[in-house]
């Protein structure tokens, strides 16, 4: 579980672009999420205060692994968080991680048996994981392979014979 504003204003490029539209960073920032979750296979709710808005709450699931929530104009990213922390079972617990810079938060998730992350750990995290998929994808050689080379060795023999009798 993430809280989407904590992360979005421990960024300084995501800061920068809420200043002009808050919209665009909240899309950029769920961009760099899911290509995280991608990359990781992990599961993240991206959580994010509704206070300025009405009516229901929204989830919008993005892929297999991520989903967005807009909370309800009465309900905090924080309360929310709170309260799926009291809904995970008890399988989840040290597996499931809490991502916000409140510190009252934090010890609420570790006092449920949850992970907790800061905001800057997940956004060194992400670019950590970005440069790792970069690397491995120049580590390997793209080139061009030759049929020939991909078809098995029987293969061919009997395709020669078939030619042969045509």
């Amino acid at each position: 579980m993430v809280d989407g504003y904590n992360v979005l204003y421990a960024d300084e490029g995501l800061k920068r672009l809420a200043a002009e539209s808050l919209e665009d960073a909240r899309e950029k920032l769920v961009e760099m999420i899911y290509q995280y979750v991608e990359a990781t296979d992990y599961r993240i709710e991206l959580v994010f205060d509704g206070s300025s808005r009405s009516g229901p709450r929204l989830r919008e699931k993005i892929g297999e692994g991520m989903e967005v929530i807009f909370t309800t104009s009465d309900q905090s990213a924080d309360e929310y968080i709170e309260s799926r922390a009291f809904q995970l079972s008890p399988a989840a617990k040290g597996e499931a991680v809490v991502v916000t810079s409140d510190y009252l938060q934090q010890r609420l998730a570790l006092g449920k048996g949850l992970m907790r992350m800061s905001s800057r750990e997940i956004l060194e995290e992400m670019a950590e994981q970005k440069e790792r998929t970069r690397t491995r994808l120049k580590s390997k050689r793209f080139f061009r392979v030759s049929v020939r080379e991909r078809v098995p060795d029987e293969v061919v023999v009997a395709l020669k014979r078939l030619r042969e009798r045509l």
